[in-house]
């Protein structure tokens, strides 16, 4: 059945490797010389000959999928490098080999499905690429029979049926756009057809939903941004999806709409790199280095490919590289930061997973900034309570900066990862402030979350997934419940930061750390230790402040760049001049911080209020999205107060999710401006436009007002 085959068939993608090597180098000019059909070949050559041991298609050993479609992809690697449709021979010898691992894929294992449920292998979209990336491998009882098995399946796991699947949004998406290529194909042998005739109605009908659920989806993205935002867990496989469907629908204006929700991510992406490296904080973050490094290698080409094997975990590069998509020609751009009209700050709003997204409660802020040599990017202003193992995934900051020597990723440097329950971040351009808290009755606190969340109490938020769950998915007797909580420590809290050490200069003077990054260079101060703690080993260096009951901790980090202050020493210098217009507060959370443009930034924590949880793994009852009761008070803040000149921060103006000097989101229009250049993508209507160097009539994306 369809939900087997698929779990068996993703446990491909989602287990190591049975045979890795690691990624064999390609010579390329720091400048980027190489062409994007030139980087697409050099993957698929990669893979060739990273796994070159046979397929053992008789033992009970399965390959990994990057060994199927390399053998797969062996003749046709050449035309599908340069764009051009992929071989198609009827009858082959990997037709042959197909067919079997698909049949040995067939088997009634409940063993096997339990245990894929349990490592949460989700319905993947690899078998909509495959049918299509190479259609005469599947005969048309195959599909059939596929088709069969994705609408009528398992009941044992049918909440994760392909057309009504909970999960992820990434991971709804994988499943809707495999379910779409799957009917297209029914609808594509037609009623009259022997095999298709009973299910073509049903196809014809999903078919016309799965449209209307996949143009609302980018739709959203255009009206208020993607729920698991900017996320190196969850962006290969929803990319990866989009490029399935933009190389396989056969409607014009579905191919529209993936070509749409792609420029969406090649543009966001390309703000987001510096020197291949994605900045930023992050919704989900899982994978160190992340795979989006390597895809900004290959699509935009600034620096040679830096780390991950094309590898189960990172088969974006593989999908990315057999894709007739290119990304808009300005992203290049915008990715290789080429022009100083990039620098200066980005204002964004970020929804929370399945929240009530008319609510501006249930919005996000994060501030990003571009300097001359580095980009900094924070979330702010984001009311999410840190309590549930998914929001202890979300990176909250992350510096990079660029490093010249040759073929070298950029430095990164960021604070300890997740959201904690007081931990609060804020940003103002090339400014910091990462402040951490211990509660007196932290103890308290922490229970109080716990039977929320997870108590025995019948109104826990995990009681009453359960119950909701049952109701919805009665027959379902595999699926674990997703509500869980992380658990907290009050004793021994400690704010850290690291980076690596090789090639960093580092001196402490008069209670400041300061760090040079090549071009870059930092000024770090603790708040409740009169200096950072300083441990360096030969790989990394960790910056820690620990944070007392009662007490706060943490940095202030003041970065600048070469190209402001000449050497190191004038850099040093000019914070030092400024060191009586600081003041920091250990017992209250306030900072009083002048930057070196000489605003003055005033940060307090926000100890009182209220906040919720992203719901990352389902919702429950008749609502998706409904939400327990949180606590509220004291010691229940989540969202700092920013002042800048003694006024707030100012505010996105409705409908807007990206505002800056390159890249606005707003109304439904996405724009990259770039000196003389302009590219937009305007999804305001019910189909999207593209144009180049055109603008709009609806050019109001600028405003002198203070929302932006």
């Amino acid at each position: 059945m369809l939900p087997k085959f698929l779990f068996a068939f993703l446990s491909l993608v989602t287990v190591s490797l049975l045979f890795s090597s690691p990624v064999i180098s390609h010579e390329e000019k720091p400048d980027g010389k190489t062409s994007l059909p030139e980087r697409k070949h050099a993957v698929l050559e990669d893979i060739k000959a990273s796994h070159q041991a046979p397929l053992s298609l008789g033992t009970e050993t399965l390959p990994s999928w990057t060994q199927l479609l390399a053998h797969l992809s062996e003749k046709n690697s050449s035309s599908l490098s340069t764009n051009a449709e992929p071989t198609k021979e009827a009858s082959s010898p990997d037709s042959d080999s197909l067919k079997e691992v698909i049949h040995r894929l067939y088997r009634n294992d409940q063993e096997f499905l339990l245990r894929a449920k349990k490592d949460s292998i989700l319905p993947p979209i690899h078998l909509g690429w495959l049918f299509h990336g190479f259609p005469h491998t599947l005969s048309e009882e195959h599909i059939i029979e596929i088709f069969i098995q994705a609408f009528y399946p398992d009941p044992a796991i049918n909440s994760l049926n392909l057309f009504t699947g909970e999960g992820l949004p990434s991971e709804i998406i994988a499943q809707r756009i495999t379910g779409y290529l799957i009917c297209q194909e029914i609808v594509t042998l037609g009623s009259e057809n022997t095999g298709s005739s009973p299910f073509f109605a049903e196809a014809q009908k999903q078919l016309k939903n799965l449209n209307s659920f996949l143009r609302q989806t980018v739709q959203n993205a255009y009206r208020i941004g993607i729920e698991d935002w900017d996320s190196s867990a969850t962006y290969p496989l929803s990319i990866s999806a989009w490029l399935t469907l933009f190389d396989n629908a056969t409607s014009p204006d579905v191919r529209d709409c993936a070509r749409a929700m792609l420029d969406w991510y090649a543009a966001t992406i390309a703000l987001r790199t510096l020197g291949n490296t994605f900045g930023g904080p992050e919704s989900l973050h899982n994978v160190m280095p992340s795979p989006l490094n390597d895809l900004s290698w290959l699509w935009w080409g600034e620096i040679s490919r830096s780390t991950l094997p094309v590898s189960d975990e990172n088969s974006l590069l593989f999908y990315a590289s057999l894709s007739d998509y290119q990304p808009p020609v300005i992203t290049q751009a915008l990715a290789r930061k080429t022009s100083q009209t990039l620098y200066g700050q980005y204002h964004e709003s970020k929804p929370l997973n399945l929240g009530k997204k008319e609510t501006p409660f249930w919005q996000s802020r994060v501030h990003f900034y571009i300097g001359p040599s580095y980009t900094l990017g924070a979330s702010v202003l984001r009311p999410t309570g840190g309590w549930t193992s998914f929001a202890r995934q979300e990176i909250l900051w992350k510096l990079v900066a660029i490093n010249r020597a040759e073929h070298s990723a950029s430095w990164l440097v960021t604070g300890s990862s997740g959201r904690d329950p007081w931990r609060q971040v804020s940003q103002w351009k090339n400014v910091l402030f990462d402040v951490w808290h211990t509660p007196m009755d932290s103890s308290e606190l922490a229970n109080k979350a716990r039977l929320t969340i997870q108590g025995a109490n019948p109104n826990s938020w995990y009681h009453q997934w359960q119950k909701s769950f049952a109701k919805r998915f009665p027959d379902d007797r595999v699926t674990p419940n997703p509500v869980k909580i992380n658990k907290i420590a009050g004793d021994g809290r400690r704010a850290t930061l690291s980076f690596p050490s090789a090639d960093s200069a580092l001196s402490l003077i008069e209670q400041i750390v300061f760090i040079q990054l090549d071009q870059t260079y930092l000024a770090i101060r603790s708040i409740n230790e009169k200096s950072p703690i300083l441990q360096r080993t030969s790989q990394d260096t960790v910056l820690s402040d620990p944070v007392p009951l009662g007490w706060f901790g943490g940095f202030i980090i003041e970065v600048g760049s070469q190209s402001e202050y000449p050497t190191f020493s004038d850099f040093q210098a000019a914070i030092h001049n400024k060191k009586s217009e600081i003041y920091i507060s250990a017992n209250s959370g306030k900072i009083d911080y002048t930057n070196l443009s000489g605003e003055r930034i005033q940060f307090s924590y926000n100890t009182k209020g209220s906040y919720t949880e992203p719901i990352y793994n389902w919702g429950y009852g008749d609502t998706l999205g409904q939400s327990p009761a949180w606590p509220t008070g004291e010691g229940h803040g989540r969202v700092p107060l920013l002042l800048i000149n003694g006024e707030k921060t100012p505010t996105l103006s409705q409908g807007t999710v990206y505002q800056g000097p390159a890249l606005t989101l707003k109304n439904g229009i996405l724009t990259i401006e770039i000196e003389d250049n302009l590219y937009q993508v305007d999804f305001s209507g019910e189909q999207p436009v593209f144009r180049q160097n055109e603008r709009s009539s609806q050019d109001n994306l600028k405003t002198n007002d203070k929302s932006i």
